[in-house]
């Protein structure tokens, strides 16, 4: 895991690592509309 990145780098059984960027990480509890608010808001503003 690169956090400066925001990337994790997963290499399974087959060899073949698959690369994966995330926007950000939430507890189980948070809510669609805190997600949006703060991922999908800022790009369609």
């Amino acid at each position: 895991m690169d956090q400066s990145c925001g990337q994790v780098i997963i290499q399974g059984e087959t060899g073949c690592p698959k690369q994966f960027t995330f926007d950000g990480v939430y507890y189980i509890d948070a809510t669609a509309e805190q997600i949006y608010n703060e991922i999908v808001y800022p790009l369609v503003e």
